[in-house]
């Protein structure tokens, strides 16, 4: 026998620090004892390169007529979001198609350090 389910009312909750881990079902409440202001934090330097053939973004179209769809991939050396207690260095090396932008340190988060990008030739 087939039966839809039925999908009951969403509840929103929101996390915060807390002493200790528990809920608040009333104030709709989660605590934790994590700190939630360095989640996603990299300790240390970051290097990330990107070289060969390498593609950052969309293609379109059909295979083996494929073309690349501009602003559709970007390349943070700090992520998106996370912060970076070190330095941040972007290369970019032989024929590395990059779609978007390319940024050495982060999107959002910060980059305690240095940051470089580095274009190479082949």
């Amino acid at each position: 026998t087939y039966r839809t389910g039925v999908k009951g009312q969403t509840t929103t909750y929101t996390w915060t620090e807390g002493s200790s881990i528990s809920v608040d079902n009333s104030s709709h409440i989660l605590y934790t004892t994590e700190d939630l202001d360095s989640l996603g934090t990299v300790t240390g330097n970051v290097t990330l390169t990107l070289k060969g053939n390498t593609v950052v973004g969309t293609l379109e179209g059909e295979p083996g007529s494929q073309t690349l769809k501009a602003g559709t991939g970007s390349v943070f050396g700090g992520g998106a979001e996370s912060a970076v207690s070190g330095n941040t260095s972007v290369t970019l090396e032989g024929h590395a198609h990059i779609l978007g932008d390319v940024f050495g340190g982060g999107d959002e988060g910060e980059v305690d350090g240095n940051s470089q990008v580095i274009l190479k030739d082949d």
